[in-house]
């Protein structure tokens, strides 16, 4: 009795549980509602951040062009194009 209290009462979990399921869910739609939920907060997060990042971005060009014009005159194309390149071409272990 202790058994089915733990898992569930009602539940025959041979036959209710997709080999997919994973073990914390109770079922697929549960699981998926989860992984829909955890992409959209994911989306969220990043927008915010990279929102953020672009828009500090334009308030300091705006209130500092001059700089960014002398800084732009010192940059090496080939250092910036090597490590794009670099970034393309190589793969995480």
């Amino acid at each position: 009795m202790a058994d089915l209290v733990a898992h569930g009462a009602g539940h025959d979990s041979a036959a209710a549980h997709s080999p997919n399921l994973k073990h914390h869910f109770d079922n697929m739609t549960q699981q998926f509602d989860a992984a829909n939920l955890g992409m959209w907060v994911f989306l969220a997060t990043e927008v915010l951040f990279f929102g953020g990042l672009f828009a500090s971005y334009t308030v300091y060009r705006a209130l500092y062009l001059p700089g960014f014009e002398i800084g732009s005159h010192l940059l090496d194309v080939r250092f910036g194009a090597t490590n794009t390149c670099l970034l393309y071409t190589s793969r995480c272990v």
